[in-house]
């Protein structure tokens, strides 16, 4: 029977949820650059309109011109025509013989209608340069209207053609979209009714399911037993743990497929056995923290890791989580730093190892409480192998963290069955190139 794990429905989900958002946003810039494109289309039409009319004015203003330089160069030709009667007339008079009494003929009338002949033809002449100047003036601006509205055509035309063009790649583009999402949703559903029939065949596997998609009751209060249901997981179900890390987180997954490949190059059982140690010095902690952290992050709005906190000496500490913007009052126990309210904090430090190391770790647990003082709440929450402690000891380390504000939870599984999950996730895992480290989130909403 095939089989589809809860980290793989997840991954699914964050990958339609990210084609969903592409989608999403693809129509918006889609929407918007189509409404830039109309919007200069639309200043290209007004421009159009504008610059028809104003070639249509300057034709209207070109024709008159040309109008009035024809009249002004009739009226030259009357003038003229004027002059040369005006000179025939006082030619004739003047080729008249005296008059009896011997006085020369009286010309002084034709005399002055030369002169008024030459002054109209003078007025004339200079009307004629007017009127050409004019209507060369008229024919450039009508010449340059006429290419102002061959340029704007030419821009009209070209953005209709880009927006006719885009409007074409963009609905190819959002129909791809669509069919993208529509195939995801499909795969998704067809993972979810395979893991949902695995489940019902695996009993096992179920409890990890429901603990991995919880998520608290409205108008509750998380208690203490709520708290310990959350951090007590079987064997199995920490198995599946580990496996969903490996699914969810590729830092994590490319750690345990380092540990395989050195596993692969072993030559003999001691340095498999080295491997092994090596493994469970630097993974069981990260499991550890990641598995509170993921058991606690639905009771709020986000978890910050790794938080800094300067120490009035000058040095400074990091708290491992601060649960922040709680959804439902939890409770922790008795005593003052154990409520947190809705909207509050919660901060805490988580140790996973044996009894001895738990013990060892004392001091720097008390130096890390320093952190937790913004928060309303806090703890320190340690695998169950603090119960190995000798009676005084484990009374002396209580005492002590309680003391400093965040008492002791053992609450975590044992270190050597969050050994024993980490090893069976490092020898199943597919051989192949470790995946490249992404950068680690420090918050998970």
């Amino acid at each position: 029977m095939a089989q589809v794990s809860v980290g793989q429905v997840e991954n699914l989900e964050e990958a339609l949820g990210s084609i969903i958002r592409a989608q999403d946003s693809l129509g918006s810039s889609c929407d918007q650059i189509n409404s830039q494109l109309r919007e200069k289309r639309e200043e290209a039409e007004k421009e159009e309109q504008e610059s028809n009319h104003l070639l249509e004015s300057a034709t209207e203003i070109e024709a008159d011109a040309a109008a009035t330089l024809e009249a002004a160069q009739e009226s030259l030709i009357e003038a003229n025509a004027g002059l040369a009667a005006a000179n025939s007339a006082l030619s004739s008079c003047g080729s008249e013989g005296p008059a009896e009494d011997g006085e020369p003929p009286d010309c002084s009338s034709e005399e002055s209608d030369v002169d008024a002949a030459e002054s109209e033809v003078t007025s004339a002449d200079l009307a004629v340069d007017q009127a050409a100047e004019s209507l060369e003036l008229a024919k450039a601006e009508r010449m340059r209207m006429g290419n102002r509205v061959d340029l704007v055509r030419q821009a009209l035309f070209q953005i209709s053609e880009q927006e006719a063009a885009f409007q074409s790649a963009s609905r190819v583009r959002l129909k791809s979209a669509s069919n993208l999402a529509d195939h995801a949703r499909c795969r998704i559903g067809n993972a979810r009714a395979t893991l949902d029939e695995y489940l019902a065949q695996n009993p096992a596997a179920a409890p990890f399911a429901e603990w991995v998609s919880w998520t608290p009751k409205p108008n509750t209060v998380f208690t203490p037993a709520h708290f310990n249901e959350r951090l007590n997981l079987p064997s199995r179900s920490l198995g599946e743990f580990v496996k969903y890390l490996s699914e969810r987180d590729s830092h994590f997954r490319s750690k345990l497929s380092g540990y395989h490949e050195k596993l692969e190059a072993c030559n003999g059982p001691v340095e498999r056995h080295a491997v092994q140690l090596q493994m469970r010095r630097n993974l069981a902690g990260e499991v550890a923290e990641q598995f509170v952290v993921r058991a606690i992050s639905p009771l709020g709005e986000e978890v910050v890791l790794q938080h800094r906190t300067e120490l009035p000496n000058g040095s400074y500490t990091k708290t491992d989580f601060v649960l922040k913007g709680l959804k439902v009052p939890a409770v922790l126990g008795r005593g003052e730093g154990r409520y947190a309210g809705v909207g509050e904090s919660i901060a805490g430090e988580i140790k996973c190892g044996k009894a001895s190391y738990i013990y060892r770790e004392k001091d720097h647990m008390v130096t890390q409480s320093f952190g937790h003082q913004a928060a309303a709440a806090s703890l320190t929450i340690c695998s169950r192998d603090v119960k190995d402690l000798q009676p005084d000891e484990e009374v002396e380390l209580r005492d002590a963290l309680k003391e400093a504000g965040s008492p002791l939870v053992g609450m975590l599984p044992r270190k050597e069955e969050v050994d024993r999950a980490c090893w069976q996730a490092v020898t199943e895992i597919p051989v192949g190139k470790a995946e490249k480290p992404e950068s680690r989130k420090v918050t998970y909403a």
